[in-house]
């Protein structure tokens, strides 16, 4: 997902277009009360104080409600700011139908949308503002950033490119490119593992794993698992595993990932199951309605009445439908 610093520079630097734009003039001293407020509004906005800006900007409007057009935008940001995006999303919507041809006020309204989790609806209202405007950067670091949370990194990085031949070296481009690469970056290391349950058996375990990307829609994830499983004097056995994980998403729209391990060394007490696991491949119709199905093999031994054991396979169907989603942001 969008780290959330690149929509606060992006929706900072609008707001400060939106406001030097305007009709809104700050102005520290004034006989006038309200436009007092309008200045003690437009102050605290610049101090990232929204909460204190929107109580001046709705007390502009509940005495001043034509000057709507001019705070309906910077009154929206500031909901934004607060956490406040089901708010935000309707002023959004007012400003643009007041001025529909002010691109900022529009990407103000991507921003709210990708914030509350429908980043391929954001990811269409970029891609319309990129050929409405070609030569502005700020279209296509709200797509990269859509793009992002939408899951595919590699399409977001290459929007990147195309925005730093805009804007080289523009802040939001260098730290989402940044944020991005960083989760590409192997990771690894080793593990102990010491537990006792409510039966008396004592488990102590080693792992090592490795994290690496050979592609950056592809994420492995190989492990090696060796544990010691002792009850008393009675039972003393020894386990060593070897698995992979990934998560795979060749599409926009659909996903695969799973964990798989298989037992190297299987005990004689025991009638193992020498592999188990799950994979699950998920589609994503809309934004708010996502299918996915799953296949699990797995085993459960009893250590005490050898060598009883479950084996089972199951598979598996699941919906994920979300009516609403991040009206309120903390």
């Amino acid at each position: 997902m969008l780290p959330k610093l690149v929509s606060l520079l992006l929706g900072t630097c609008l707001l400060g277009v939106l406001l030097g734009g305007s009709s809104v003039e700050a102005e520290t001293t004034t006989s006038n009360p309200i436009d007092s407020l309008v200045a003690t509004g437009i102050d605290a906005a610049l101090d990232g104080k929204p909460e204190l800006a929107i109580e001046a900007f709705e007390a502009v409007l509940a005495s001043a409600p034509h000057r709507i057009e001019a705070l309906s935008a910077p009154l929206a940001f500031q909901y934004a700011w607060s956490g406040q995006l089901g708010r935000a999303q309707s002023e959004f919507r007012r400003a643009t139908a007041l001025d529909p041809e002010n691109i900022n006020t529009r990407l103000g309204e991507l921003l709210v949308t990708n914030w509350m989790g429908d980043h391929l609806k954001a990811w269409r209202g970029y891609s319309r503002l990129r050929r409405i405007d070609i030569s502005n950067p700020a279209p296509l670091m709200g797509l990269a950033a859509a793009q992002n949370w939408a899951g595919r990194r590699d399409l977001s990085l290459a929007t990147l490119e195309v925005a730093d031949n805009l804007a080289p070296g523009h802040r939001d481009i260098m730290h989402l490119r940044g944020l991005i690469e960083a989760g590409l970056r192997p990771q690894g290391g080793f593990f102990h593992d010491f537990a006792e349950d409510s039966d008396g058996f004592l488990v102590n375990g080693i792992k090592g794993e490795l994290n690496f990307s050979p592609h950056s829609q592809i994420r492995l994830r190989p492990f090696w698992n060796k544990q010691k499983i002792r009850l008393d004097d009675r039972l003393k056995l020894k386990e060593e595993w070897l698995g992979l994980g990934f998560e795979i998403q060749p599409k926009t729209r659909i996903g695969i990932w799973g964990n798989w391990q298989y037992l190297l060394t299987p005990a004689d007490e025991v009638d193992s199951t020498p592999y188990a696991g799950i994979t699950q491949v998920n589609a994503t119709l809309t934004d708010r309605i996502k299918v996915s199905g799953s296949f699990e093999r797995f085993a459960t031994v009893s250590y005490v009445t050898v060598p009883d054991k479950i084996t089972g396979e199951v598979y598996g169907l699941h919906t994920e439908i979300r009516p609403t989603w991040r009206t309120k942001l903390n």
